[in-house]
């Protein structure tokens, strides 16, 4: 039999997911007392994929044979044998044109962070130019969504790492937005416990952000390996 079939695949470990190509084969109008299917070593041996199977971005594995009865009406179950195809994605190729842009976008409100300077504690650089910066980075990371979500559509929902590398560029832009504007807008800091506080204030946070928001990245990527 030659036929389409359609799969559930989960991406909460993108880019490096494995998923499984299942196709249940059923006993429907019969219980298991009446019919039963079986299989042993040899038709596992059996089955395989075709050497001719490609699948671009994915590595075909292994078939594998699986007997597992489904429930039925007034307590009875049905003979059912799961067939299903091992595959594993290629992450390079998502790699290079997903997550390096996402990376480097977060780098963008960093920018905004690390570009101003004090001297004596008071700031050197405009705010509105900061801000610009962060609004140039806030275009860029929608453009990007747009661009994967209208390539991976399975991605627009749950949890997984493109969602949480976006939720993490959202949640970046918007500190640095909130350090600019409490520091470098309406010192605050500075008015409530002087310029030096603000100055040795502003230096640890230059460092603290980018050093949290590498190790939550890196962090997600584990886990999606791992």
């Amino acid at each position: 039999m030659t036929a389409d079939f359609s799969a559930n695949v989960d991406v909460a470990r993108f880019p490096f997911d494995r998923q499984r190509l299942s196709v249940n084969l059923v006993v429907s109008g019969l219980t298991v007392a009446e019919v039963a299917l079986r299989f042993d070593q040899s038709d596992i041996d059996y089955s395989r994929p075709s050497v001719n199977a490609v699948l671009a971005g994915w590595s075909v594995g292994l078939v594998d044979l699986k007997s597992q009865p489904q429930p039925g009406w007034y307590n009875g179950t049905h003979a059912q044998v799961v067939a299903s195809l091992d595959i594993a994605r290629q992450p390079g190729v998502v790699v290079a044109s997903i997550f390096i842009p996402l990376f480097a976008s977060l780098l963008i409100p960093l920018l905004a962070i690390w570009l101003n300077r004090m001297e004596d504690g008071v700031f050197k650089v405009d705010t509105y130019e900061m801000v610009n910066i962060i609004i140039g980075g806030l275009f860029a990371v929608i453009a990007l969504s747009f661009t994967v979500y209208s390539s991976y559509a399975v991605l627009s929902s749950g949890d997984n790492t493109v969602n949480r590398l976006f939720a993490l560029n959202y949640l970046t832009l918007a500190s640095a937005l909130f350090v600019n504007i409490l520091f470098a807008r309406f010192n605050v800091v500075s008015r409530l416990f002087g310029p030096y506080v603000q100055e040795q204030a502003y230096v640890t946070i230059m460092w603290a952000v980018p050093c949290l928001i590498l190790t939550l990245a890196t962090a997600f990527m584990l886990v999606a390996y791992v």
